[in-house]
Order: C-alpha cells, then structure tokens, then sequence
C-alpha cells in the first residue's frame, strides 16, 4: 500500500509539474500573441492615417487645380473683356482701323497662349501630383503574419 501512496503522489506531483509548466507555456503564448496583436493595431492604425493622409492630399490638389483653371479663366474673361474696349474704340476710326486690327490680333493671340499655357501647366502638375501621390499609396504594405511574410 506504501509504494500504491508514493506512486500515486509521484503521479500526482508529475501532473502538477505537467499542469504548471503546460500553463506557463500558454501564458507565453498569450503575451506573444497580445503583443502581436497590438503592432498589428498600431500597424492598421498607421494605414488608416497614411490613407487618410492621402484623400486629404488628393483632395488639397483636386482643389488647387480647380482655383487655379477657374481663376485662370475668370482673369482670361476679365483680360478680354478689358481690352475690348480700347480695341473697339481705335477700330472705329477709319485711320486706325488695319492697324488696330492687327494689334488686337496679335494681342489675342498672346493672350489665348499665355492663358492656354498656365492651364496646360496646371493640368500636367495635377497629373504629375496625382501620381506622385499614387505612387506613395502603393509603397504601403499590408501586415501579413510573420509566416506569411516574404
């Protein structure tokens, strides 16, 4: 009966010892796995800034592009529409008049290349933005377990 005893708390010790170092392990496990899981918080928080980041960006040009083709064609009326008038006027004299025309489309010319220009310019730096802005986006890599990194 004596060895029965001994046997049994030898069992019962191993199990103990089984039990304790199997829960160790499992605490192990739960604080690599919390870890884990809060750089991949911090990582998705990250993207979600960086995106945000971008729409703002992307927005902000939209933006720029717009002011800039809408105050370009209001300056371009505005320009036009100013200089008209002094090219009516002189065109009603008979003296004038060839030579007017000649300076009115000399200077109408200028202008529409001048005008043509900054929106050419202003469509090619909002493309050239966009991808700029296009290309960041793609750098960002998505989190991927460490078994599925590559």
């Amino acid at each position: 009966m004596v060895w029965v005893d001994i046997l049994l708390c030898v069992a019962a010790v191993l199990l103990a010892g089984i039990s304790s170092f199997s829960l160790w392990r499992h605490e192990c496990n739960i604080k690599a796995f919390s870890l884990r899981l809060r750089e991949d918080a911090a990582s998705l928080l990250e993207l979600r800034y960086q995106e945000d980041w971008h729409r703002q960006l992307e927005s902000a040009q939209d933006f720029t592009e717009t002011v800039i083709d809408t105050s370009t064609a209001t300056v371009r009326s505005v320009h036009m529409g100013i200089a008209k008038i002094p090219f009516d006027t002189l065109e009603s004299f008979a003296a004038t008049r060839d030579t007017t025309r000649i300076v009115r489309q000399t200077h109408d010319l200028i202008s529409e290349s001048v005008y043509t220009s900054i929106r050419g310019i202003n469509k090619a730096a909002g493309y050239l933005t966009r991808a700029g802005i296009d290309m960041k986006a793609r750098r960002i890599k998505p989190v991927l377990p460490p078994d599925e990194e590559k």
